[in-house]
């Protein structure tokens, strides 16, 4: 029963599609083969690319103000740095209230952390990969406001952001 219960886990998590922003590609769970992608480009004042985000949600929700998402951004900013001091103060500089990073794990590519906070009101909770550089930043990243879902979600979104690569 146990080999039964894991070899559906692993298909239902498994991915069913490939994507890449920039020189890293990822992947959507399998459960999550249905929500829609919107691309959004940032423009500077001057009219050159800033970034590129991709944000993926459920059909149902409107990606204007969704309750959960999955995005992946890229930018032309070096990185502050990966510890969760500088992560925080980076958060902080966007987020209102109390805000909680602990780095899941790291390596020289990438930081896996997770963080919650308040925006407008409202509890979030995230969990990121960043891939950092002194030419750009990438970002994977999950949130949500429904806190009933973090506990259930937190481990397939944290093997999702594991088995993102540089290509």
């Amino acid at each position: 029963m146990r080999y039964l219960l894991a070899f559906l886990t692993a298909i239902m998590i498994s991915p069913v599609f490939a994507d890449t922003i920039g020189n890293i590609q990822y992947d959507l769970p399998a459960a999550r083969q249905d929500w829609k992608k919107v691309q959004s480009l940032e423009e500077a004042e001057d009219g050159s690319l800033e970034g590129t985000t991709f944000l993926y949600g459920p059909k149902e929700d409107s990606l204007d103000d969704p309750i959960e998402f999955f995005a992946a951004h890229i930018n032309n900013f070096p990185s502050a740095g990966t510890s969760p001091k500088e992560i925080k103060q980076g958060l902080e500089e966007a987020f209102e209230g109390e805000i909680k990073v602990v780095i899941l794990e790291s390596d020289p590519d990438s930081t896996l952390y997770e963080w919650s906070g308040v925006d407008e009101g409202k509890n979030i909770y995230s969990i990121v990969r960043g891939f950092f550089s002194q030419t750009g930043t990438t970002l994977l990243m999950y949130q949500t406001r429904d806190q009933g879902k973090v506990e259930v979600e937190k481990a397939i979104w944290i093997e999702t952001l594991k088995s993102a690569k540089k290509i």
